[in-house]
């Protein structure tokens, strides 16, 4: 399970789609970013 304390104000309840950015590097030192999507759903 992943928790992010986030508050949202009214009228932002429902469904969300969020993209977190992550930088990665390898051994070689090859760098790049890998984008995780996750969906959420505000009650």
């Amino acid at each position: 399970m992943l928790s992010l304390p986030m508050g949202m104000h009214s009228g932002m309840d429902g469904p969300h789609l969020f993209r977190v950015n992550v930088p990665v590097r390898s051994s070689t030192g090859e760098s790049g970013i890998v984008q995780v999507y996750f969906k959420a759903l505000f009650k």
